[in-house]
Order: structure tokens, then sequence, then C-alpha cells
């Protein structure tokens, strides 16, 4: 299992995970419940 290194949020704050490991992502989606993205999708995220 790859190690993943996650900064952790107060409650109540927002968070996004971006990785280009597909299996990373899925580890921290499950986890932590959060939206993760591929570094492909950046540039989308940043014109929503």
């Amino acid at each position: 299992m790859p190690k993943i290194n996650v900064l952790v949020f107060p409650a109540g704050e927002m968070a996004i995970f971006i990785d280009n490991a597909y299996k990373e992502r899925e580890i921290v989606q499950q986890k932590y419940k959060i939206p993760v993205f591929d570094v492909e999708g950046i540039e989308v995220l940043l014109n929503w």
C-alpha cells in the first residue's frame, strides 16, 4: 500500500486532494470522504 501524506483540517473546513496516482486518490477518497482529482483536472478546477 502506498504511503500517503495527508494534511488534517479542522472540522467544517473544505479540502480536496490532487494527485497523479489513481490508487492514492482512491484510498484518500474512501478514507477521508473528500473530493479527489487527477493533476490533469487542475485547469478545470481553476476555471470553475
